[in-house]
């Protein structure tokens, strides 16, 4: 994170990296300098209006950014519908008035095919808004490795590869923002240094070009840049940015270097030599090094401190590193049921294997002695087929074993095995820095279910040109990262090569299965980190990458050989909300994602390609009194707790898409139904009480961009998504569900969109922008309003979808599994669960269509959208 002015830095240094921007009432020119201190991560929604002192000034929250000529700018905010809207161009600025759609809550204004930069919009007298000014969003400075990993906060070395998030950060020509695709070396785009006053008595701005760049991503080497401080902007053809400051400083030694030979100096034991660098010095790092061949291990390798697990530079299978650890043996007999066919009652248990060309007791034993699910089995002897099972209960025979003249039926039971939370290779504990595990190969053999290959922890690690290959039955994470920050996962190789963990038999999986601890990569509660370059080969899931805020994921080959049944799908999720409430500012792009061609509706049904699943909502409820930064509500659910992190949007009513960061709360004592939630920053003077609020995780700023996916379900948001981005992205024979499986409305897009009511709380989607997206053979793109007029969510019913934009997407070609409902071809639809509940401010044009002869499109040439204050057109 760039050094910053310390007014940034009061609220809680858990949370600084993952806030929202502080979203500003209307500020006048004097306060430029005090907008400019408190600028962090994320750029102010007051960007580039300059606001006169009146009441209740027109207030701008949101805008789409990029907007060609001859699209539709949409505006979020609080305006008033007598306000005239101008569109201001040329240098100096000529004003004129335009055409436009305004109400209390958007402006939309149809901007002409031949605008050219720069260009304004003024709303009133109180707002003028630069069209296309760069976003910025948020920072990942990379430094060279010099013995830690390569991610920085504080001040930046000056051999810093600054990287930048954001939109509109790079222009091909005024009619084209770069696509995500198409990675370039950007002369256009500029990041714009200014010293400070005290700095330098020459106050002339150093300007650095892109080293490469799309509209989604900007990365600037500051090898050029003096030590000091720097006010800093991205600079387009468009116009600037908001400005942040930077710090730069010299670029430190490179520390020393300790080398501890594995072989030569400890005989081949890997545990002795990581003791032993547990008790050298702190302020070297060592490099404990492995020797090319095969280490047996039976136990967990715990990394210290600043040591560095190393295989030889020939290649990542010279040094392989195998766990090997037998499964206690269960206690119990296997033959206390002798003849006798093992039933289930409902709910007491379920069979989770059937293993053929078994044909005795004792190996059928042996098979549910290896499987960490089974505590009971059966064997028919004349079909050769071993039953293995697991009860839910204490006793396997309380799950109703009956006598049965079936004579070659034997059953029996056995007691499950214990389940393990070890690893391969982990941390001496969660605060271990400065380590890396890199160039080797790690395997497990055989283990207890649970067994991860690496459980990263701590901070500044890195985790490069590993082979990590699942072999034991019961699969588990290949890398688990967990309360970690500034880490860098790169060039790796990850297998899942058995079942999953409680899975019955390879081809047939059970959706019953552990789902977190089944994927191939986990990750909760990260911070600042790179997962880039990697290849996922997984049979279970391949990532679930939960609660974790500033990550780059790019660059990655993730596939599955299984062209049948599957477990899981793949989600950027927030399940542990309650322990860390954010998941916000991730770079998703350029990975490619593929599943075997012509896979069965098993294969890819409810098995996401993309997601953001989890529970994101604590509760909605009038506004009762705003006063500064402190807002009482009167939630119907009861008192708000433990909400520090979480956001508060205003949902409805006056002020409606604000969002603030919520510092801290109490229950009001003269009214306990009532909590005071102390916000980062007040409301504007619209919000009062006839506002309505909600409480939800800090869940937003993905940008999912320039990826491909092949030959699996949906990439979707769903619920809770304040600002989201899918771009540039190409769907090849991508599958939603069909009737009969469940999915909304009877079947779904490729891609999808949720605002949500998930009782008894809501999750809004706001902000969201879908656009150049190209779809092969794929259903189309579905938004859903799943607000409910039944009661479901307290304090509000809904909408929960506002403010989407699809535009400039493909779609083409007839997806599988339409042909299995009646070959309707992709397209955008707008579905509702309630008719009294409609979403507002979608728009939708410019998408182009292409369905083969005998085939329907949906809706008006394959649009059927219809809401209030949205806009629809080709």
């Amino acid at each position: 994170m760039p050094h910053l002015h310390p007014a940034t830095h009061r609220r809680p240094c858990r949370l600084c990296s993952v806030m929202w921007s502080t979203e500003s009432a209307p500020h006048s020119g004097k306060e430029k300098m005090k907008v400019l201190l408190v600028l962090s991560l994320a750029q102010t929604a007051a960007t580039h209006q300059n606001v006169t002192s009146v009441s209740n000034p027109a207030a701008l929250y949101w805008w789409t950014l990029p907007t060609l000529p001859g699209e539709t700018l949409m505006i979020a905010g609080s305006f008033n519908t007598q306000d005239a809207v101008q569109l201001c161009t040329g240098t100096p600025y000529s004003c004129s008035n335009i055409a436009s759609d305004v109400w209390n809550h958007s402006v939309k204004i149809e901007l002409p095919s031949t605008l050219t930069p720069p260009a304004r919009v003024q709303i009133g007298r109180t707002i003028s808004h630069t069209i296309n000014a760069p976003e910025i969003q948020w920072f990942l400075p990379l430094v060279p490795r010099r013995g830690i990993p390569g991610i920085t906060h504080g001040p930046l070395p000056s051999d810093t590869m600054l990287r930048v998030f954001g939109r509109a950060l790079a222009w091909a020509n005024a009619t084209m923002c770069i696509r995500a695709t198409e990675r370039q070396n950007s002369q256009s785009t500029m990041l714009v240094l200014t010293p400070s006053s005290s700095q330098q008595s020459a106050r002339t701005p150093l300007r650095v070009a892109a080293t490469q760049a799309t509209c989604y991503e900007a990365s600037f080497n500051l090898m050029n840049a003096r030590t000091g401080e720097y006010t800093a902007q991205i600079e387009t053809m468009w116009g600037l940015s908001s400005p942040w400051l930077l710090q730069v400083v010299a670029t430190p030694p490179t520390p020393s270097r300790l080398k501890l030979d594995v072989d030569a100096t400890f005989g081949g034991d890997i545990a002795k030599a990581l003791a032993y660098a547990a008790t050298l010095s702190a302020d070297s790092d060592k490099i404990v090094q492995l020797g090319a061949h095969l280490y047996n291990i039976s136990s967990t390798l715990k990394i210290p401190n600043r040591t560095h697990l190393v295989g030889p530079m020939t290649g990542t299978t010279a040094s392989i590193v195998r766990l090997t650890v037998q499964p206690p043996s269960p206690q119990g007999t296997c033959t206390a049921l002798p003849k006798q066919d093992l039933y289930f009652k409902d709910g007491t248990g379920n069979d989770i294997a059937y293993l053929h060309n078994v044909t005795t007791v004792a190996a059928c034993c042996s098979a549910c002695r290896n499987n960490g699910a089974c505590n009971a089995f059966s064997l028919c002897t004349q079909e050769q087929m071993c039953i293995l099972k697991h009860c839910a209960l204490a006793s396997a025979s309380a799950c109703a074993a009956v006598a049965t003249d079936n004579a070659d039926r034997s059953s029996g039971i056995v007691s499950p095995f214990p389940t393990d939370t070890g690893a391969v290779i982990t941390t001496v504990n969660e605060y271990t820095h400065g380590w890396s595990v890199e160039n080797l190969t790690v395997e497990i053999a055989a283990a207890p279910p649970n067994v991860k290959g690496i459980a990263a922890r701590g901070s500044d690690f890195a985790i490069r040109n590993v082979v990590v290959t699942l072999h034991q039955q019961n699969n588990s994470n290949a890398i688990s990262v967990v309360n970690a920050q500034r880490f860098d996962i790169s060039g790796n190789t990850l297998t899942q090569n058995n079942l999953c963990l409680w899975g019955p038999t390879a081809g047939m999986h059970s959706a019953t299965t552990n789902f977190q601890d089944s994927v191939t990569f986990y990750m909760e509660a990260a911070n600042y980190g790179v997962i880039r370059n990697n290849t996922i080969n997984w049979l279970c899931s391949a990532y679930d990458m939960d609660t974790s805020s500033n990550i780059v994921f790019e660059d990655n080959t993730i596939r599955t050989v299984e062209a049948g049944w599957l477990p899981h799908g793949n989600s950027v999720s927030m399940y542990n909300l309650a322990k860390t409430p954010s998941t916000a500012n991730w770079s998703y792009s350029h990975n490619t994602l593929t599943r075997p061609r012509n896979n069965s509706n098993h294969n890819w049904a409810f098995h996401e390609t993309y997601t953001t699943d989890g529970t994101g909502g604590y509760g909605s409820g009038a506004c009762i009194n705003a006063a500064g930064p402190e807002i009482s509500v009167g939630f119907l659910t009861g008192p708000m707790t433990d909400v520090i992190g979480t956001t508060c949007v205003v949902v409805s009513g006056a002020g409606m898409g604000q969002r603030r960061l919520v510092v801290g709360f109490r229950v009001d004592a003269d009214n306990a139904s009532q909590t005071i939630l102390h916000l980062e920053a007040p409301f504007d003077a619209y919000v009062g009480v006839t506002s309505v609020v909600a409480v939800t995780g800090s869940v937003g700023r993905k940008i999912v961009a320039g990826n491909t996916f092949t030959w699996g379900m949906v990439v979707q948001t769903f619920g809770l998504a304040l600002g989201s981005v899918l771009a540039d992205n190409d769907l090849v024979d991508m599958n939603a569900c069909p009737t009969g499986y469940g999915c909304p409305g009877g079947g779904g897009g490729a891609m999808e969109v949720f605002g949500l009511c998930a009782a008894p709380n809501g999750m809004p989607t706001v902000f969201g922008e879908y656009t150049g997206n190209t779809f092969v053979r794929s259903n189309g793109i579905d938004l859903f309003e799943h607000g409910s007029a039944d009661g479901g969510c307290v304090g509000y019913p809904g909408p929960y979808l506002r403010w989407q934009v699809v535009r400039r997407n493909s779609i083409g070609g007839v997806a599988q599994s339409s042909l299995a409902t009646g070959g309707a071809c992709g397209g955008i639809k707008l579905t509702s669960r309630s008719a009294s509940i409609l979403s507002t401010d979608i728009v939708v044009e410019h998408n182009t269509f292409d369905c083969p002869a005998g085939h329907i499109l949906p809706g008006t040439h394959g649009v059927d959208v219809s809401c209030p204050h949205c806009t629809v057109r080709a």
